[in-house]
């Protein structure tokens, strides 16, 4: 007959080892949780920004925040933040912040995402501590004296500067995603339709106009290089003086609502006959702007006021931008615009992003139509983000913006 197995138990003081290791482990996880969590500015389910964290955002952030308000660095100090934004009614100091949280709040969910979905290999680890050690050219120490005046550390240098590589990495990777699978129609409409501005540009030059051959071809100046030009002569001149005086009249009855208000035939009409100072095709079409667009911010530097004013006109509305020769700063290529250019803002035409003949003023559409589906998506999430218990104890108007101090990838 066989022997019943016998029930073996483990020793009394193994046991007892392996639950005060199971209770060490799991102290030693809720006091590390519990510890972030005492620190975090911002968390998202386990993820956080610390104070640290957020003080060296802020300080990457105001030179972007100075920019796209329209100032320099020059303007980082505390009277401009006491100063009050038109358009919204708040301080520009208000603005900072509520623009920080959210550019934070982004940062920290597109990291969420790239860690849900991707592994940094070893050369992007290399690659985000090469641009730490730059950033930290002189030592952690050095580094470390600098920051504590604002409230970060090396520590927070290296975190942040992962964050800032995988949301770059993130928003990287959905711009090339839309590249590769250009079909999402709904989606690259809207993007279209919110990003974009169909605008005709009427130039009247009143200084000199370009030569052209018995083809309608532009001549080439041999000395210089650049399209050819003479001087007008008193009667061509004192044509384009009325049909400038004409225009303009037409715009301001149109202001007023009074008869022979300007009308979109009247910039057609005018342009058959002054296509010559700009070119036949973009007579016939047009201009498609945008703010993020390589064709546009080149457009801009030879002509910004004529871009900037096109891009804040409605649909429907027009206006005159007068150009003269100290308008230019920077010598340019060739003959520089001196005159008047009027502006007519049109409707989209469906499907223009589309269009060959058009594709230099989308070359970056597709890329941006993938990001801003990124950056909704994360927009949605934005609530999700909770403030921690560090919320509002950095005040980040009193970090400045040190470029040299920002990491870039």
């Amino acid at each position: 007959m066989m022997k019943p197995l016998k029930k073996y138990k483990l020793p009394l003081t193994i046991l007892s080892v392996f639950l005060a290791l199971a209770l060490i482990f799991g102290v030693v996880a809720v006091s590390i949780t519990l510890s972030k969590e005492a620190k975090a500015v911002f968390s998202y389910r386990g993820m956080t920004v610390d104070e640290g964290m957020y003080s060296y955002f802020a300080l990457c952030y105001k030179g972007t925040f100075l920019s796209a308000h329209g100032y320099s660095s020059a303007y980082d100090n505390p009277v401009f933040f006491r100063q009050v934004d038109e358009e919204s009614g708040k301080t520009y100091g208000t603005l900072f912040r509520e623009e920080l949280d959210t550019h934070i709040k982004s940062i920290l969910l597109a990291t969420y995402l790239y860690d849900r979905t991707l592994t940094l290999s070893k050369s992007e680890r290399e690659k985000i501590q090469s641009a730490v050690d730059l950033i930290a050219a002189e030592g952690k120490k050095a580094f470390n004296e600098m920051g504590s005046s604002y409230g970060f550390d090396y520590k927070s240098l290296q975190k942040c500067a992962e964050m800032i590589y995988k949301t770059t990495r993130i928003f990287s990777l959905y711009a090339h995603d839309a590249s590769s699978n250009a079909s999402s129609g709904a989606e690259c409409d809207k993007f279209y339709e919110n990003n974009y501005a169909k605008v005709y540009l009427l130039f009247i030059r009143t200084e000199t106009v370009f030569c052209y051959d018995e083809n309608g071809n532009r001549l080439i100046d041999e000395e210089t290089g650049y399209d050819a030009t003479r001087t007008l002569t008193s009667d061509e001149l004192a044509k384009r003086t009325a049909d400038i005086l004409s225009l303009r009249e037409g715009i301001e009855a149109w202001k007023n609502g009074t008869n022979g208000a300007i009308t979109p035939i009247t910039i057609e009409d005018m342009l058959k006959t002054y296509y010559r100072d700009d070119s036949l095709a973009r007579a016939e079409s047009g201009y498609y702007l945008s703010a993020g667009e390589p064709y546009t911010k080149n457009l801009s530097q030879a002509l910004p006021n004529v871009v900037d004013t096109a891009l804040a006109l409605e649909v429907g509305e027009f206006a005159e931008v007068v150009v003269s020769a100290e308008d230019y700063k920077e010598t340019l290529a060739g003959e520089p615009f001196v005159g008047s250019c009027f502006i007519y803002r049109a409707p989209l035409t469906n499907g223009a992003y589309t269009v060959a003949d058009f594709e230099e003023m989308f070359s970056t559409f597709y890329s941006g139509v993938g990001q801003s589906t990124l950056l909704e998506s994360l927009t949605m999430l934005m609530p999700d983000v909770e403030e921690g218990k560090r919320f509002g104890d950095v005040n980040p108007i009193d970090i400045p913006y040190l470029y040299q101090y920002v990491v870039r990838f």
